[in-house]
């Protein structure tokens, strides 16, 4: 605790991980259910990714895109990929 009497974000952290690590065993899988439904909304969102990409890479390839931020932005879906379910993101 600090002096204020309020828990430092070091032990506010080790306290959620140790309530998550607890509940861990309790609810089974550590993904979850997969739904025709929820599988074709990842589809979609993968397309939406791919067609993002190409569209970055066109607007670099005019001019209007320097390529740090292109970078950058790929960067940021490439994080969004890897947020999806399986092993690589796909």
């Amino acid at each position: 605790m600090t002096e204020c009497g309020q828990s430092s974000p070091r032990s506010i952290i080790r306290s959620l991980a140790d309530a998550a690590a607890a509940r861990a065993p309790r609810t089974g899988a550590t993904t979850p259910p997969s739904t025709p439904d929820h599988e074709a909304a990842l589809e979609t969102r993968r397309a939406v990714i791919d067609a993002q990409r190409e569209e970055l890479l066109r607007w670099r390839d005019a001019g209007r895109l320097p390529d740090a931020s292109l970078r950058t932005l790929e960067r940021e879906l490439d994080h969004e990929e890897r947020m999806f379910p399986g092993p690589d993101g796909h």
